[in-house]
C-alpha cells in the first residue's frame, strides 16, 4: 500500500527564485484542481481482487470516451511534506519568527516555548476558517489579521477531505536528524 511504486512526486516550483506566498497559492491551484477532479472522478486501477475488472467506467475527455474495467478508487492527497518555511506557505500557517502562531500544531508562544505547561491544540476547521476570512478581506486588513490569526489563503483548503493540522508533516528530514540529536543527549 505504501511501497514507493505507489508514491509520485507532484511538483517542483519554477524559477531562480523563492515564490512568496501568494505567489505560491497561484502555482498550487493548478495542482488542487487535477487533485479534486481525481477525488470526484476517480480512477480505475485492475487490482488483485478484480484482475478482470468488476465494474465499468467511462471517462469521457472531449473528444474521447474510453471504457476502463477494474476497481474504481478515488485519488486524495495523503500528506503535504516540506520544510518548514514551504509547510507555512502552502498550507497557510505563520513562520517560526512570529511571537504567536508559529507552532502548525498548537497554539504556542514563544515566550512560553520552554514551559512544561500544554498547550491548545490547533483545529483544523478553525484554520480554515480563518483562512477564508483572510480572504475576504482587503489587502490592508490581511496583515493585521495574520498577527492575529497566523492563518492566511491556501488552496488546498477546497479539498473536501483536506485538514491542514493532521495532513502536514513538519520538516521530516531535520524531525529526524532533532530526535537522533535529542536522544544523544540524553543518553550520554
Amino acid at each position: 500500500r505504501y511501497h514507493p511504486r505507489n508514491l509520485i512526486l507532484y511538483g517542483i516550483t519554477p524559477g531562480s527564485k523563492e515564490l512568496d506566498a501568494n505567489q505560491l497559492q497561484l502555482f498550487m491551484k493548478n495542482y488542487v484542481d487535477d487533485l479534486l477532479c481525481l477525488y470526484d472522478e476517480r480512477i480505475t486501477l485492475k487490482t488483485q481482487k478484480y484482475p478482470n475488472g468488476k465494474s465499468n467506467y467511462i471517462f469521457e475527455f472531449k473528444p474521447y470516451s474510453v471504457a476502463f474495467s477494474g476497481r474504481c478508487v478515488p485519488v486524495i492527497l495523503v500528506a503535504v511534506c516540506c520544510d518548514h518555511p514551504a509547510m507555512c506557505k502552502v498550507c497557510g500557517f505563520g513562520s517560526h519568527s512570529k511571537k504567536e502562531g508559529f507552532c502548525s500544531c498548537c497554539h504556542i508562544l514563544q515566550s512560553e516555548l520552554r514551559t512544561k505547561a500544554g498547550f491548545p491544540r490547533r483545529d483544523g476547521e478553525q484554520h480554515k476558517k480563518h483562512a477564508r476570512e483572510y480572504a475576504n478581506l482587503e489587502s490592508k486588513e490581511r496583515d493585521k489579521f495574520f498577527t492575529k490569526h497566523s492563518a492566511r489563503w491556501f488552496e488546498l483548503i477546497h479539498l473536501p477531505y483536506f485538514d491542514p493540522i493532521r495532513m502536514t508533516v513538519i520538516d521530516p528530514m531535520h524531525c529526524f536528524c532533532l530526535v537522533r540529536h535529542i536522544n544523544v543527549m540524553h543518553l550520554s
